[in-house]
């Protein structure tokens, strides 16, 4: 059997990518690849992408998960989280606000999904992240 070949919606921070060009660093990846925001990513209902590629909701909810590996749902979560936790390695913003701009309803909330995903609290896991690259630095 065939696979068949879906466009794919590269929903990756642009902030974690250089590109670079035989002038050297210049483009954004931003530029260079379409992505999509955090916000475009919540606001984005399921049922709008199966539409957007004239699919059945059950069947786009199947083939997707057939080519990521999770669902739609799984990988919002995967995406919000990610850039939570840039914003606890890279900035100082306290874990309210962290919570608010990844789109999760409230603190609480977070922290749960945080430690489900990656075992720690998105408190220690920041400490250790920073202890991590004051270490590295000396």
């Amino acid at each position: 059997m065939q696979m068949k070949k879906y466009p794919v919606i590269y929903a990756d921070p642009p902030w974690q990518y250089r590109v670079y060009s035989k002038k050297g660093l210049g483009r954004s990846a931003e530029s260079h690849y379409p992505t999509m925001g955090i916000d475009e990513i919540r606001a984005l209902p399921v049922a709008e992408l199966a539409e957007k590629f004239h699919m059945s909701y059950s069947y786009f909810a199947a083939i997707f998960k057939e080519y990521y590996g999770q669902t739609c749902k799984e990988m919002i979560l995967t995406v919000r989280l990610q850039k939570a936790e840039d914003l606890l390695q890279f900035t100082d913003f306290d874990l309210t606000y962290i919570s608010q701009e990844t789109g999760f309803c409230d603190c609480s909330h977070f922290i749960k999904a945080f430690k489900q995903k990656y075992g720690v609290t998105p408190r220690k896991y920041r400490m250790k992240e920073k202890s991590f690259d004051f270490v590295s630095r000396k």
